[in-house]
């Protein structure tokens, strides 16, 4: 994973709980605190490292950090990051759930080993959907739940996630999510 998305989880930890916290993850992960140079790709095995040292310094499982974190991301630190490209990928949930995997084609160029997740839509029935979330990482669906609840805030939206079901993969994970949107 890429530095920006270290530099988001020190940036949340600090915030909510104050750099001592921060100080105490690192410490306890183990990793260099050099690890935050935005435009620099990093060992997938850093990222879960200091997931894993929240989960353990704050006291909290690691599917509530990963929760956490990705609610935090799509609210605060993509909005800093990428506003423009957010803002142009639709107004409201649906049309930006049709479009994030051309908005991830579009920061790849900016980031040249990144490899984006899949994000698929499905219309179920009235105001209720199912995404399908494929990575060739595992472990992140808790980030994704929380992605698709800080969409609920950044549209103004309820989100619901009525159920969430992994589905075999032949690597990594595939998710399936079925939301109400009310």
């Amino acid at each position: 994973m890429y530095g920006i998305i270290h530099k988001a989880l020190k940036d949340m930890v600090i915030r909510d709980f104050g750099e001592e916290k921060w100080l105490g993850i690192v410490d306890n992960s183990g990793v260099s605190q050099d690890v935050y140079l935005s435009m620099q790709a990093y060992d997938d095995e850093i990222t879960y490292k200091l997931i894993g040292s929240a989960s353990e310094v704050l006291g909290a499982p690691v599917d509530d950090c990963l929760l956490a974190f990705g609610k935090y991301w799509i609210t605060v630190a993509a909005p800093e990051s990428y506003g423009a490209v957010l803002r142009a990928t639709g107004d409201e949930i649906i049309e930006f759930m049709n479009n994030v995997n051309a908005l991830h084609d579009r920061i790849t160029s900016t980031f040249p080993k990144y490899v984006p997740p899949e994000f698929y839509l499905e219309k179920l029935g009235d105001n209720l959907y199912r995404i399908t979330y494929v990575s060739v990482r595992a472990g992140l669906a808790s980030f994704v739940e929380g992605l698709l609840l800080g969409l609920g805030d950044r549209f103004n939206c309820e989100i619901d996630i009525v159920s969430k079901k992994q589905v075999p993969a032949d690597s990594g994970e595939e998710w399936k999510f079925d939301i109400k949107v009310r």
